[in-house]
């Protein structure tokens, strides 16, 4: 349901961002939407130039098929409402994304934001990852400032897994693009820092590691090598009994009352999940990867789904149980009704 605060809200957040001019966030005209995804309540605000009040805009399906993606990790999502704006953005180029940023907030109710291609075509609006990696935040209580490549990590694992799983990629893809991240990371800057300084100086807003985006995906995707493997070895370790999905949809149903407490740390999460699920697991590869430089480390858990990268392409292994947990993990999955 709409709120009197809402535009106020939107345009005070649109002015934190400081990547579009203001009279963009000023118009009082702007269109609006009330959504219904499973149980939640979304409420979209967008340019008059975007036309969300047609409620069959690719825009709404857009948005739909992301926020309706997390119910394949849960069915009861810690979220009620959810606030997002849209703007049209403004890239340079013959061939300008579909999305060329996105930002959450964890407001109450949390609010994203979204830049977008006024001309943006349906099949790439749908496949493209910002979103999916926004709306994955919420699958979590914010850890910290000090933890945020946990959270990072997290939204960075499921962003390429979520549009799979929605089917507007095909999981194939989902593992390239996984694949390629994890591999490009492993070439930026901040090899020879520990994590935490790492995540220090990345968001910092001093430091060259920012302004410069170095050291972001050695950061982000340093983690999101850790969920893999810990999802990995949940689903080897148990005969796909137990998941990264089942610990988060477990931590859904015990504690989404007090996802807004304000003492979360990376730490706690981890004994929490561990609690839920398998401790030895999420103890071992949160030590592994705190203990050390910030390095992605993932051929062991792409092992276990039979994957490895080919001259011109993917290497798949057609062995049964590598193919039926990359189907577990990355396969298409019926989306909520809306």
């Amino acid at each position: 349901m709409k709120t009197r605060s809402t535009p106020q809200r939107i345009y005070a957040f649109c002015l934190l961002c400081l990547s579009l001019p203001a009279m963009a966030c000023q118009q009082s005209g702007g269109e609006t939407l009330n959504l219904e995804v499973g149980a939640i309540e979304m409420q979209v605000i967008a340019h008059e130039s975007l036309c969300v009040n047609d409620r069959d805009s690719v825009w709404n399906e857009w948005l739909v098929a992301a926020l309706g993606s997390l119910y394949s990790v849960s069915t009861q999502l810690p979220l009620e409402r959810l606030e997002v704006a849209l703007l049209p953005g403004y890239v340079r180029s013959r061939r300008p994304p579909p999305v060329s940023s996105g930002k959450l907030k964890r407001s109450n109710p949390p609010m994203a934001l979204f830049y977008v291609t006024p001309t943006a075509e349906r099949a790439s609006l749908l496949a493209d990852w910002r979103a999916y990696h926004e709306f994955a935040h919420l699958l979590i209580p914010f850890p910290g400032i000090d933890d945020l490549w946990f959270v990072e990590g997290l939204a960075s694992y499921y962003q390429h897994i979520l549009p799979a799983r929605a089917g507007h990629i095909h999981p194939n893809d989902a593992w390239d693009r996984i694949l390629d991240n994890l591999e490009r990371a492993d070439g930026t800057g901040g090899s020879q820092l520990k994590l935490a300084e790492l995540n220090r100086r990345v968001f910092n807003r001093s430091s060259t590691y920012v302004n410069d985006n170095k050291g972001q995906q050695r950061l982000y995707w340093t983690g999101a090598a850790m969920f893999l493997r810990i999802d990995t070895r949940l689903r080897a370790e148990s005969n796909q009994r137990r998941s990264l999905d089942t610990a988060l949809a477990a931590l859904h149903r015990c504690c989404s009352d007090h996802f807004d407490r304000d003492d979360w740390s990376a730490t706690k999460l981890v004994e929490k999940l561990g609690e839920l699920s398998d401790p030895k697991v999420w103890h071992e590869e949160f030590q592994a990867t705190v203990d050390t430089r910030a390095q992605p480390s993932w051929r062991k858990a792409m092992q276990r789904v039979g994957i490895e990268r080919g001259i011109l392409r993917l290497k798949i292994s057609d062995d049964p149980d590598h193919r039926e947990m990359r189907l577990q993990i990355a396969g298409p999955r019926q989306q909520p009704a809306s």
